[in-house]
């Protein structure tokens, strides 16, 4: 019994760790399968299916700034700012080097403020003394925040230096 007991052993171990390969590469295989789809999705606008795709690859693979940018990404399109803000940090807490991220959550920043001044100018009577200022801050950020459809350079939201959502 004792010899089998030493055949079996290093059997089982060899065993576990090709079975442990096998689960990797299907792993690997499964992430490989949703970052295709979240991608697809997210080339068509479909923001709320590459939304659901991102979110599982930041399940899947926690540590993937990427993933949490384009989630970011895919939260802003459907005007959810506050919670791409929030993937945004997330993404370079994995990568404090993503300058996209950087931008981008300033550019979500920037949108939180044209909002809340719509909103303020909406509430206002015009001769009120924020009713000026108001208006003028609210059309210099509109010249920040607002891109010329000819500098968009694809359906993925990638946009020239004057301003916009950057994504990879």
């Amino acid at each position: 019994m004792a010899r089998i007991d030493r055949l079996l052993i290093p059997l089982a171990a060899v065993a576990v760790v090709f079975l442990g390969a096998c689960a990797t590469e299907n792993r690997r295989e499964d992430v490989f399968a949703l970052v295709h789809k979240a991608d697809s999705a997210y080339e068509q606008g479909d923001w709320a299916e590459a939304e659901k795709g991102y979110r599982a690859i930041t399940v899947a693979v926690p540590n993937d700034a990427y993933a949490y940018l384009r989630l970011g990404n895919t939260l802003a399109r459907q005007k959810r700012l506050d919670e791409a803000a929030a993937a945004y940090r997330e993404a370079l807490v994995r990568d404090v080097r993503l300058s996209k991220a950087y931008h981008n959550i300033a550019m979500v920043r920037l949108m939180q403020a044209e909002i809340a001044l719509e909103a303020t100018l909406s509430y206002l009577r015009p001769h009120e003394y924020y009713a000026g200022r108001s208006r003028y801050m609210l059309s210099e950020l509109r010249k920040i925040t607002r891109v010329p459809p000819r500098d968009m350079q694809s359906p993925v939201g990638k946009v020239s230096v004057e301003g916009g959502l950057e994504s990879q």
